[in-house]
């Protein structure tokens, strides 16, 4: 996981905080079931639609991001790492720097390692250095 920052071959304190990172997020992701028990099965639908399909649904699931409920936030932030698509990742860079739920953060972190785009590595390191954040090293 987070393959974005590998790709840097220059300090140890990056590949180890990657390491972490990557045990703290697969531990996040594994419980994403119970999560998705809260989300609106029509809105977990769409999810799992767009996320099958490869789509961001016009904006759909970015705008998703921003829904009222954290565990609609969490389940797009993962639907977006899985599709991949670059045009996510301001969003996705946005909710890990202001969401204010520690799991809809760590989603974002992992749905940009997921991405591996090099624009994000300063905004996780970032994350990283943060001392109230819970990927902090």
């Amino acid at each position: 996981m987070l393959r974005c920052l590998l790709f840097i071959r220059s300090s140890a304190r990056i590949a180890a905080a990657c390491a972490l990172v990557s045990a703290i997020l697969l531990l996040a992701v594994s419980s994403t079931g119970a999560q998705n028990r809260r989300v609106p099965l029509p809105i977990l639908a769409r999810i799992l639609q767009l996320e099958d399909e490869r789509d961001l649904g016009s904006g759909e699931l970015i705008r998703l991001l921003a829904d009222r409920r954290p565990e609609v936030r969490q389940r797009a932030a993962l639907a977006l790492g899985r599709i991949g698509d670059k045009r996510a990742i301001a969003a996705l860079q946005e909710s890990l720097r202001q969401d204010a739920k520690d799991s809809v953060r760590l989603l974002s972190a992992f749905a940009l390692g997921e991405i591996e785009d090099p624009s994000s590595v300063d905004v996780l390191l970032a994350a990283l250095d943060r001392p109230d954040e819970s990927i902090a090293v």
